[in-house]
């Protein structure tokens, strides 16, 4: 199924299995919450309407609205381009992000499963980091909180950690 040029709105929850396409200047309004257990390829599209959860593939640039959670054994990719989640990402997953994408959570958001930094940037909000931060890229967000048991990635430029009873927290007024 492909949105193209215009606004695509289903009124029931679509059976995710196969392959979705949203293109540059195409929205899905899904009025229903659904679950996308295929492949989801967004092109500079947008996503509006209710909450979806990821069991397989989601990719690309643009703009989702509704609240996107990434089960676990799911896999999140920003690349070619700027990955914009309006609300909050529920991450049990993987959540990968490419030299050359941009993930962009504009609520507070909490990493339970694996980011993987392949020299791309997370910016945002808050991210509390309970799972793992792999590899290396840019993290623009306004706080990293982590566990003593979790693991971050490498991101530039780095500020000084500041350790607390139970926690690693870094403030970043801008590039860590």
């Amino acid at each position: 199924m492909t949105a193209n040029g215009g606004t695509l709105t289903l009124t029931a929850a679509p059976a995710q299995l196969g392959n979705l396409v949203i293109s540059n200047a195409a929205t899905l309004n899904v009025l229903q919450a659904w679950q996308n257990s295929g492949s989801m390829r967004i092109r500079g599209g947008t996503v509006i309407g209710s909450g979806i959860t990821n069991g397989g593939s989601l990719e690309g640039f643009g703009t989702f609205s509704p609240q996107v959670i990434n089960n676990a054994g799911a896999t999140l990719t920003a690349d070619s381009g700027l990955l914009t989640l309006a609300l909050a990402l529920m991450q049990n997953g993987t959540v990968i992000v490419t030299n050359g994408g941009t993930l962009t959570v504009l609520q507070a958001w909490q990493n339970n499963g694996t980011v993987a930094m392949l020299g791309g940037n997370v910016t945002g909000s808050t991210v509390t980091n309970a799972g793992t931060m792999t590899g290396f890229g840019g993290c623009r967000v306004s706080s990293i909180t982590t566990s003593s048991s979790s693991r971050m990635a490498r991101c530039k430029p780095r500020l000084p950690l500041r350790r607390t009873a139970r926690s690693i927290s870094r403030a970043t007024r801008g590039w860590m």
